[in-house]
């Protein structure tokens, strides 16, 4: 019953619409920065530029968008291709 009555209050729906935009900014933040300290790890030029990294993410999105391969599969081979990098 509370929770039926939550979804008919609009304030409350203004408040979780509010909240969602923000861990969206959160997430959309936290994705920008993660990508520049992957690609560019030393300084922000064409130089500078983690070729293995770029790769690794054009590779990624092809398995995870254009093939459909399972997410949870695809995290572990992402910590296998990065421990084969590490270690050479």
């Amino acid at each position: 019953p509370l929770v039926e009555k939550t979804q008919e209050n609009p304030i409350f729906k203004n408040i979780l619409a509010y909240i969602t935009a923000a861990v969206v900014g959160v997430i959309l933040n936290l994705t920008f920065y993660l990508t520049k300290a992957l690609l560019f790890p030393t300084h922000f030029s064409l130089e500078g530029l983690n070729w293995l990294g770029l790769f690794w993410v054009v590779v990624s999105i092809i398995a995870l968008q254009v093939k459909k391969w399972n997410m949870i599969l695809w995290l572990f081979i992402s910590g296998i291709y990065g421990l084969c990098i590490a270690m050479i």
